[in-house]
């Protein structure tokens, strides 16, 4: 029998897999190689209470999905799964980033007909002079300057109806947060007041980004790491965010919250 090729990293988590052994397996015993045994074991995911919400709210998001679709903040998991483009009701898909690495790296490892991706920023949705279905914001709010801002254009681009898919870390504890500002030292002081990553954490983060981007350059890797700005996030509130949405014509669905990490649904109802 010819022997499976081990992934360097969990496709789901991002662990990475030394060996056959970190791999998870199917029912029948054999490797599961792109996974490893802390999320799969006996032929399916494993997954607790919160993680099932979570992953409900994300099929639920995605089972909908049709027209025009944009990723704000793509990185290097463009809408976290591609299997959804093969659908005959999704017309065209849209990511964007304001990493010019990111964005190249993506444009030579997954190229597909449906996804055109762009070097832009949230501030910059205007620019694109299109009105989408579907929105993915996946953690990308803490790096942008002003996400009061960025929300209302998310708002402008949304079609009436259409539905906003958000997930962003919380802080741990109360602190004064995000106040919506063009002050650029107010700016920065906010952004100070996020925790920084260790070396091992911004290691782990290479070792996915390499395994999201195989091919990508060790120069690249690390222009991409740098682009993620994870020396420091903005630290906004959930509350804060809700009011900045509502403010904007958009109401929240359906939410869950996985420890400090929060998946919720929008969905414009004014124009």
């Amino acid at each position: 029998m010819k022997e499976q090729k081990v992934k360097p990293n969990c496709e789901r988590c991002g662990r990475p897999i030394k060996s056959p052994a970190d791999c998870g397996t199917e029912a029948d015993g054999t490797i599961k190689p792109n996974h490893c045994k802390n999320c799969y074991a006996g032929g399916e995911f494993f997954i607790d209470e919160k993680d099932r919400q979570r992953f409900n709210i994300d099929v639920e998001f995605r089972s909908q999905l049709s027209g025009t679709v944009l990723d704000i903040g793509c990185g290097v998991d463009p809408f976290k799964s591609l299997k959804f483009l093969e659908k005959p009701s999704l017309e065209s898909a849209f990511a964007i980033d304001t990493s010019e690495t990111v964005i190249r790296n993506l444009k030579k490892e997954l190229p597909h007909q449906k996804i055109k991706y762009l070097t832009l920023g949230a501030e910059d949705l205007p620019k694109l002079k299109k009105r989408f279905n579907y929105i993915f914001c996946y953690f990308s709010l803490g790096h942008f300057d002003n996400p009061g801002d960025c929300l209302k254009n998310i708002s402008r681009c949304l079609k009436k109806g259409g539905k906003l898919m958000l997930a962003e870390e919380l802080p741990k504890k109360a602190s004064r947060g995000f106040v919506p500002t063009n002050d650029k030292r107010q700016i920065r002081n906010q952004r100070q007041m996020a925790p920084v990553l260790s070396g091992a954490q911004k290691e782990e983060m290479m070792r996915y980004i390499r395994g999201k981007l195989p091919k990508i350059s060790e120069k690249d890797a690390r222009q991409v790491l740098e682009a993620y700005r994870l020396h420091g996030r903005m630290i906004i509130f959930k509350q804060e965010i809700k009011s900045l949405l509502s403010m904007a014509g958009l109401k929240l669905l359906k939410e869950c919250q996985e420890r400090r990490e929060w998946f919720a649904i929008f969905i414009k109802t004014r124009d």
